[in-house]
Parts: C-alpha cells; structure tokens; sequence
C-alpha cells in the first residue's frame, strides 16, 4: 500500500504580501493640486471617439432603417 506525503508548504507567496504590507510606502515627492494637471490632450481623444461613436451610431441606425424598407 503506497503512503502519502503531503507537499511541502510554499509560505514565499504569504512572506512577500506581509512584506509588501508593512515594508513599502508610497513616497510622492510631486505634491499635486486639483485642477492643475494640463488635460488638453485627453480631452482631444475623448472629442474624437464621442464624434466616431455617434457617426458609427447614426451609420448603424441608417442601415437599420434601410434594411427594413427593403424588407418591407
């Protein structure tokens, strides 16, 4: 009859989150203030997928629309 040994325990994962938990802080040497940061850029790619959105949108209604004419 074979024996069974149960594996060794691997604590590396628990020492490393406690580490991890106790041993590390976030350091910020930039303090920053709210409204500061210049955005511009976001805000151009933002402009641009809400202008794609809503022309894909309005494509996919026309279609829609066109499809049921035909069908009709």
């Amino acid at each position: 009859m074979a024996t069974h040994h149960p594996a060794p325990q691997d604590n590396r994962g628990a020492h490393a989150t406690e580490a991890l938990a106790h041993g590390t802080q976030i350091q910020d040497h930039h303090p920053r203030e709210a409204g500061t940061m210049d955005i511009t850029e976001q805000e151009r790619t933002f402009a641009g997928f809400m202008r794609l959105t809503i022309r894909v949108t309005i494509t996919i209604i026309v279609i829609l629309i066109l499809l049921a004419l035909i069908n009709a």
